[in-house]
């Protein structure tokens, strides 16, 4: 049996649950407190949150890598973001991964569902899509490795994007 990664771990916590990975966890996470009636703002629910924070950061580190110092945790990325010619250098490397927008959640879920990963031609049309309940954690974000590199303008996108590149 294949070792389980931190979601589903997480999920394997609660038993009486049958957890579809196919699903993105956090449809997961509102069908299991729905199934468990906790409320949108009880404490069950708030704890229960925090935990699947926590494995989807690990999720994250655990598959993408989170030593920002090593040329091939930046270039696996950059083939993962379907950057076209992987550049050689660190700094390029995150150059490039700067240049593109998609959602952490995502990110996380390919690893478990094997679904492509969406690209965004914009901050402003990444951001319309996250917030449709697709938001990753900034405080575990700005903790990890890469992770941090992914960060976006979300509550508030900037223009950066397709227009831009225009210029």
């Amino acid at each position: 049996m294949a070792k389980r990664g931190p979601i589903e771990a997480f999920f394997a916590n609660y038993v009486r649950f049958d957890y579809d990975s196919s699903n993105s966890f956090p449809e997961e996470f509102e069908r299991l407190a729905e199934a468990r009636r906790w409320g949108r703002n009880g404490k069950p629910r708030a704890k229960a949150y925090r935990l699947l924070q926590t494995a989807a950061t690990e999720q994250f580190n655990l598959i993408y890598g989170t030593n920002v110092n090593d040329i091939n945790v930046w270039q696996s990325f950059c083939v993962l973001l379907q950057i076209n010619l992987v550049p050689d250098t660190i700094s390029a490397c995150r150059k490039k991964v700067k240049g593109v927008f998609v959602n952490i959640v995502d990110l996380v879920d390919a690893t478990i569902s094997r679904k492509p990963i969406n690209r965004f031609p914009s901050e402003r049309a990444l951001s319309e899509y996250t917030l449709n309940g697709r938001i990753f954690p900034l405080d575990r974000a700005k903790a990890g490795g890469v992770l941090r590199y992914l960060l976006r303008q979300i509550s508030a996108p900037s223009g950066r994007g397709a227009k831009q590149r225009l210029r």
